[in-house]
């Protein structure tokens, strides 16, 4: 976070992000999204507080399955009512958080087909029954696994937003697809010594093609 201040580089929300893609139109100064997947408490119980100390926005991708009744048992409800309070966005990351982009050879194509509206629609349902008003949007797929037959799935399930991990900067100027690439920023990662040495070089390559990157994170550590 004190990279992004130190390099005067702007920090929006998804949903401002989203409304620029669609409408072509690049922002005028270096610019990010950051994005937090996964239930991790430390996510939303030391990421959040220091996110709202810098005033940035994110938004939190959580899957249903593992939100717990009460904190002591992990991240809960309670985590996720208080930080969308602050104005944080709360997305969809699937119901169970397990690869579901092709059907596995043990199952039928009817029961591959009950799995995955399981992880993109009962999911959502929950997710928009529990958090009442917070209109889910985009989903986050997990590990970043997708295939062209579940982006199809989900395009007719009504999400605005689909963002992987393929670790590409946005270019605006392009048509949007209804899918936006993700950097993936970790504590550790083969190739890079530290998350600084990844953000770095992620907020460079992001310049030299002058798109505004999309940051996110699967490890709450890499928030840092």
């Amino acid at each position: 976070l004190q990279i992004l201040r130190e390099e005067k580089i702007d920090v929006v929300s998804l949903r401002t992000l989203l409304e620029h893609a669609r409408a072509r139109r690049p922002f005028g100064r270096p610019t990010v999204v950051i994005t937090i997947d996964d239930d991790y408490a430390n996510a939303f119980r030391i990421a959040a507080p220091l996110l709202r100390e810098y005033r940035f926005p994110a938004a939190f991708f959580v899957y249903v399955q593992d939100i717990a009744k009460s904190p002591e048992e992990g991240l809960s409800w309670e985590d996720i009512d208080r930080i969308r309070s602050e104005g944080f966005e709360i997305q969809n990351h699937s119901y169970s958080h397990t690869a579901f982009h092709v059907q596995v050879g043990s199952e039928s194509e009817a029961e591959y087909r009950g799995r995955v509206a399981r992880e993109i629609e009962s999911s959502r349902r929950i997710l928009e029954t529990r958090l009442p008003g917070n209109q889910i949007y985009a989903f986050a797929y997990p590990m970043g696994l997708n295939s062209p037959s579940l982006r199809r799935e989900l395009e007719q399930a009504g999400y605005a937003l689909l963002l992987t991990t393929n670790g590409k900067p946005v270019d605006l100027h392009a048509p949007f697809t209804g899918t936006l690439d993700r950097f993936t920023i970790q504590s550790y990662y083969p190739g890079y010594r530290d998350a600084e040495h990844m953000i770095r070089d992620q907020i460079g390559l992001s310049r030299s093609t002058e798109a505004s990157p999309v940051a996110q994170s699967e490890k709450p550590t890499a928030v840092h």
